[in-house]
């Protein structure tokens, strides 16, 4: 994963469905909760292309109790997208303060001023 903030474990996310990877960034996906013992959570994690290997985890998603773990689970980052307008300012072009959903939205209210130079697409995780 890089430099990437990893964002912690969250066990009710997970139960919905929401994406999971190991500390070092491998898909993991969760085939069970409530495995008896300490360990009750179960991860299928991403070998290479073809394997996939089970771990067996705590609740907050750790695979050990002291030491940190590639294993370890955490929520995947999420892809967002979003559309802000670009103005010109003197010299300098700035953009809205505003993270627009749609394009269309954002070229709506863009448009009204006179210093409006057009609308771009903006994409980051979180």
């Amino acid at each position: 994963m890089g430099t990437k903030t990893l964002r912690p474990f969250d066990l009710e996310a997970a139960k919905a469905g929401a994406p999971v990877v190991t500390r070092d960034g491998r898909p993991a996906r969760i085939v069970c909760f409530d495995a008896a013992g300490e360990f009750p959570v179960i991860a299928l994690i991403r070998y290479g292309t073809d394997e996939e290997v089970p771990q067996s985890c705590m609740l907050t998603g750790s695979v050990a109790y002291k030491e940190d773990s590639a294993d370890d689970l955490f929520m995947a980052p999420v892809k967002r997208r979003g559309y802000v307008n670009l103005y010109r300012n003197g010299n300098r072009i700035i953009s809205g303060e505003t993270i627009h959903e749609k394009e269309e939205c954002a070229m709506d209210t863009g448009n009204v001023d006179e210093s409006y130079i057009t609308t771009v697409a903006i994409e980051w995780e979180e």
